[in-house]
């Protein structure tokens, strides 16, 4: 349709060559296989090919053709090995770029699997989401409230020499920072009432 339009050609004609065409798993055009016969088209065609002839063998052809596609996208796989309870494993992201760390807890099937993840959280995930790690896994322990009672004492000393240190900083006319290739840095003018270090 995109090239009928583009060539600006009967969109009707383009759909009838496509009506035409056999297609490579049948053998047969679709109008074949809907009326058993080929339509008339602008193209020469020979009487005896515009006779109705019954479509065989369509179903059969179809079943050799996904079975072709299935030995060839089944090739290069392989089952993936069963975990066990207690496999430590790293589980996919659903949103997050970062594969997080899990323990197999539970088993349902060949290829669903409980999980605990080590914040303490329980998914279920496929076998295909999950992968077996080497890694050591650190269950999610919550901190015990450890009360720690410090007294440091303040001086006053101390106050003073930060803020004397402080004034010193800023009362000391910086020299203006100077790029590699000999050219001033110099602040934008809309942080010019900012304080930058």
């Amino acid at each position: 349709m995109k090239k009928a339009k583009k060539s600006q050609s009967d969109p009707l004609i383009a759909i009838l060559n496509y009506r035409n065409t056999p297609q490579q798993s049948t053998n047969y055009s679709p109008a074949q296989q809907l009326m058993n016969r080929r339509t008339r088209t602008l193209l020469p065609t020979k009487s005896s090919l515009l006779k109705p002839e019954l479509a065989e063998s369509v179903r059969e052809n179809i079943e050799k053709s996904k079975l072709r596609q299935s030995h060839y996208y089944n090739r290069g796989a392989s089952d993936l090995k069963q975990l066990k309870r207690g496999d430590i494993v790293r589980i996919a992201p659903e949103s997050k770029k970062q594969w997080e760390k899990g323990i197999v807890t539970n088993t349902h099937s060949a290829r669903s699997y409980d999980l605990r993840k080590e914040n303490g959280q329980m998914i279920r995930r496929n076998r295909r989401a999950v992968r077996k790690t080497n890694e050591q896994y650190k269950p999610f322990n919550e901190p015990e409230n450890i009360e720690v009672d410090i007294d440091i004492p303040k001086t006053d000393n101390q106050n003073e020499t930060l803020s004397n240190s402080r004034d010193e900083a800023d009362s000391v006319p910086s020299e203006p920072m100077v790029t590699r290739y000999g050219r001033k840095i110099e602040r934008p003018a809309k942080y010019k009432d900012f304080v930058m270090n």
